[in-house]
């Protein structure tokens, strides 16, 4: 926790200034990822935390949840690259907290740009189907890319205490079936309900 609140102070001060009227000169990909995740600009005003959007400021603190969650997982990845070495292991809890499916698949792929970029390790829990199927189509990118050999996957459910690989090696693909059963429940459900 301190490292991570080392790396996000650090990325805090080099993503922003203290001027809410200036504009960094060119916004990189992880700009754009960051403002379109938190649907506004991150600045810095007197040691608080501020999104500007299109009807006004709010401070951090009086922002939605998704923001509040998300922002510090997303500077942190600004930062992290340039302080990591190959086989780091950054660890993860459920990026898609709080946001939009939408907003949890720009995550997952700053996060595997990440992976690419510096060749880290990324240790992910999830209760989200979107991210599972978000990173079946990045290792499906991969796999048809020159990536491959840099981009590897492996992934598991714990149910009773267990852990079981949800990963199909023949396929090289996650079974997105064992995280969302439950869609197949809730249609099943609707279909008797709509027969009664």
């Amino acid at each position: 926790m301190v490292q991570f609140g080392r790396f996000l102070e650090t990325a805090k001060s080099e993503y922003t200034g203290d001027d809410p009227y200036s504009s960094r000169k060119q916004k990189s990909k992880r700009d754009s990822t960051l403002e379109s995740v938190i649907a506004g600009e991150y600045f810095r005003l007197k040691d608080e935390d501020f999104i500007r959007t299109d009807w006004g400021s709010v401070s951090l603190q009086n922002s939605s949840s998704g923001q509040q969650e998300s922002l510090p997982l997303l500077l942190a990845l600004s930062e992290y690259p340039r302080r990591m070495t190959p086989n780091d292991l950054i660890i993860i809890e459920e990026p898609e907290a709080h946001l939009f499916p939408v907003a949890q698949k720009r995550i997952l792929e700053l996060i595997v740009q990440t992976v690419l970029k510096k060749s880290v390790k990324v240790l992910i829990t999830t209760h989200s189907p979107y991210i599972l199927a978000c990173l079946n189509n990045e290792i499906y990118r991969n796999l048809k890319s020159d990536l491959s050999g840099r981009f590897s996957v492996s992934c598991y459910q714990i149910a009773d205490g267990q852990a079981t690989s949800i990963f199909d090696a023949e396929d090289n693909l996650i079974d997105l079936s064992a995280l969302d059963s439950v869609s197949e429940t809730i249609a099943r459900e609707f279909a008797e309900a709509s027969d009664e």
